[in-house]
């Protein structure tokens, strides 16, 4: 017997008295935990993208006051993730949210409930709301995400990382959700994160371009590059080049990147020719950049330096995190 269906036995042996079926006996809170669940970008029905994602989840919701607490970690697109996930409410027109929490519910697939995003499934429990997410230690944005939480009794998801037809391989459908695959009777969470601003939301690369002017011996000029969570390369420039209003340009010093702490994390000197432009380069790793970062140019001499700086971003919109061990009470 495999170990998810002896999660699923320990499970309906509760149901009697939970009544986690249905009926007047279902219990006003349950408690749940789980562990080495899996994460992809979206739905991900084909299974692509699927991966091993070391997250675990654990929790409390209150069916009765719409009130929990549910926290998630999890590992993605290179990235540590914490979800807080503690505010609960009704969308409007979606009465079968119950207030936010609600227990023994069918819904998705064929049943007319919510949407046909997944195929139907027998929600033990559930939660619609928004959470806090962490992405490396720093909020992935200031506004909360959306979020849905479902304790199914049914797996939607296989093994094999696809939501499928009810032929086991061709990716699900949502025009066709009578056709799904689903193994009643074997415990499944479900957990999706939406970005505030929609599951399609990515950010254009931010430029940067600031001139900059040194003469004396002692020439001290700073520009600033803005740099958020989720950024996924750093490219920094500095052309150093004559004063026009001299006839040549002449100087030496140096180019430091300080992040926002004023810890170092990168130096390169340069000199300063007649013959100009010289060129410094930085490609920071995004993952030890604490934002906004600063471009110092330090030396003596007469001279330009134009800082330009391109800063992309990695924006993970729609997170779907599955998990195969459950345990719920």
């Amino acid at each position: 017997m495999q170990p998810r269906a002896l999660t699923l036995l320990a499970l309906l042996a509760l149901a009697p008295l939970a009544g986690c079926f249905g009926g007047d006996d279902v219990p006003a809170q349950r408690t749940f935990s789980a562990s080495n669940g899996r994460s992809s970008d979206g739905w991900a029905y084909d299974g692509a993208g699927v991966a091993a994602a070391g997250a675990t989840l654990s929790g409390t919701l209150d069916n009765a006051a719409n009130t929990g607490l549910v926290e998630a970690s999890f590992q993605h697109a290179g990235s540590t993730w914490v979800v807080t996930f503690d505010t609960f409410a009704e969308a409007p027109d979606r009465a079968f949210m119950d207030g936010g929490i609600a227990f023994a519910l069918d819904e998705h697939g064929d049943t007319g409930v919510a949407d046909a995003s997944i195929p139907r499934i027998h929600a033990i429990a559930a939660g619609w709301g928004t959470a806090r997410v962490m992405r490396d230690g720093a909020l992935a944005t200031p506004e909360p995400w959306n979020a849905h939480l479902m304790i199914s009794a049914d797996t939607v998801r296989g093994t094999d990382g696809k939501i499928a037809k009810a032929d086991g391989t061709t990716p699900y459908d949502p025009a066709t959700p009578a056709d799904a695959r689903r193994v009643e009777g074997d415990a499944q969470a479900l957990m999706f994160l939406k970005h505030p601003q929609g599951e399609t939301f990515a950010r254009a690369p931010v430029m940067t371009s600031e001139p900059l002017t040194c003469a004396g011996p002692e020439c001290v000029q700073t520009s600033a590059v803005p740099v958020d969570t989720g950024a996924s390369s750093i490219a920094i420039n500095v052309t150093i080049g004559p004063q026009s209003t001299l006839p040549a340009g002449l100087g030496q010093g140096t180019v430091r990147v300080l992040d926002a702490n004023g810890t170092e994390l990168a130096t390169q000197a340069f000199q300063a020719t007649p013959q100009g432009p010289g060129l410094v380069t930085f490609d920071i790793d995004p993952a030890a950049a604490v934002g906004p970062l600063t471009v110092e140019v330090a030396g003596g001499g007469a001279y330009t330096a134009t800082v330009e700086s391109v800063v992309t971003y990695d924006d993970v919109p729609f997170i779907v995190l599955t998990w195969d061990e459950v345990t719920i009470a």
